[in-house]
């Protein structure tokens, strides 16, 4: 289920009393049941409600358990590439173009409650634009 956070950015029109709003949100698509050793897709998206909006952006995606970071396997669906958590259990994505999103592969080690936060940033000021949490419930096979 995705929720949607939104955070205004304000544009000053060349010193003009025009002030030009815009609106971010960071939504994440997934199933709901997820089962240990299972790779299971999720989709994060960077939404902006201006459709030319151009702003270098970045995702920080951070368990709120850093040490459930060694459970977690992620993949990049397009790149193949694995994620690597530091040590807080964090991992940045860039960079990231707004309305679109990105797939990731996921697959638990562990059965459990995982916790995910998840926010758009600016790139470069790592600017808080719009910020989302998933908690993820991982069901042993057996029970599944």
């Amino acid at each position: 289920m995705a929720k949607y956070y939104y955070q205004q950015r304000r544009h000053h029109n060349g010193g003009k009393d025009k002030v030009e709003v815009t609106s971010y949100a960071v939504p994440v698509n997934r199933s709901l049941n997820f089962v240990v050793n299972e790779q299971q897709r999720i989709q994060i998206c960077a939404v902006s409600s201006d459709p030319n909006d151009n702003l270098d952006a970045q995702i920080l995606v951070a368990l709120t358990n850093p040490d459930q970071a060694e459970d977690v396997q992620v993949i990049f669906e397009s790149t193949g590439e694995q994620v690597q958590f530091t040590e807080q259990g964090s991992f940045i994505f860039t960079p990231v173009l707004l309305n679109t999103c990105s797939n990731l592969l996921l697959t638990f080690k562990q059965p459990g409650q995982y916790t995910f936060d998840i926010a758009l940033e600016e790139e470069v000021t790592n600017i808080n634009l719009a910020t989302n949490w998933e908690t993820i419930n991982v069901l042993a096979a057996n029970n599944a």
